[in-house]
């Protein structure tokens, strides 16, 4: 048995009911190679715990090991759950404790450090894409397959005059609009319509105000996720200047091959 348990990749620590060590296995001295000395049967919970504390093995309680000492302890009496806890060396342990009928304590520490660096190292790359997001000057919509949006971004917002709160559940013919943009009437707008190149796209603002957009549709399909995510360029403005311009290139056309008091065709024109 003492092999077995010495065998498993987890530690394991039983103590008695006054909370003094009673057994261990050789992977709770890996985890703690500094307690080694300390690892005794008779050393109580505590005198332990203020051991490793006076060795700074646990990096959250310095500065106010007392204090954490009395919320560690409390914990030990009445917590149900798993306790995550950072010790040294950055690694992070799993701690299971159940409390036997005997009044005594059986411990279990599972070394889960690799999860939570992946963890840390997957929230850093979510902060930072999300911070790209909120400073990028195009529109970014995150929609479900169903076409109702989940999340945009503050420019997103300032484009079409929703705050965040209103449009999130909303579909995207409320910005769109239903039966525009070449749609058959009556057929609803999904995403997946909209994957591919960029096109350009009619839209309203929640004035009124009419917008001409490129539209950018992706596809996000995991294990676990299935999504889309549009790029919203404004190119409203971009279009008026061509129309102004092609309307005064026709306009100098026109002067160019008619009299300017009479209306009437002149040589040019005729020659042409």
């Amino acid at each position: 048995l003492e092999e077995a348990i010495d065998a498993l990749p987890a530690s394991v620590e039983i103590f008695d009911h006054q909370d003094r060590l009673v057994a261990y296995n050789q992977r709770l001295v890996e985890i703690y190679p500094h307690m080694l000395r300390e690892f005794k049967s008779g050393a109580s919970f505590e005198e332990l715990v203020r051991a490793s504390l006076a060795r700074g093995g646990v990096p959250d309680a310095v500065g106010r090991e007392s204090e954490w000492l009395a919320e560690r302890k409390a914990a030990r009496a009445t917590q149900q759950d798993p306790l995550l806890q950072r010790v040294h060396d950055d690694r992070w342990l799993r701690i299971f404790e159940r409390h036997t009928p005997s009044g005594g304590i059986v411990g279990v520490r599972l070394d889960v450090s690799d999860l939570v660096h992946e963890q840390q190292r997957l929230a850093a790359s979510q902060a930072h894409l999300q911070a790209l997001i909120r400073a990028a000057q195009n529109g970014v919509l995150t929609l479900d397959t169903h076409g109702h949006v989940l999340e945009l971004n503050p420019a997103c917002e300032q484009l079409f005059g929703f705050n965040a709160t209103e449009l999130r559940g909303s579909h995207i013919e409320l910005l769109f609009g239903a039966g525009q943009n070449g749609r058959i009437a009556g057929a609803r707008m999904v995403p997946a319509s909209l994957v591919g190149s960029p096109r350009e796209i009619s839209a309203r603002h929640r004035s009124g105000q009419e917008l001409t957009l490129q539209l950018s549709v992706a596809e996000v399909l995991t294990e676990t996720t299935h999504r889309f995510v549009c790029i919203i360029t404004d190119v409203t403005e971009r279009k008026q200047q061509e129309m102004r311009l092609r309307q005064a290139n026709e306009l100098l056309a026109r002067q160019s091959t008619t009299d300017g008091l009479t209306g009437v065709g002149n040589r040019r024109l005729f020659d042409q």
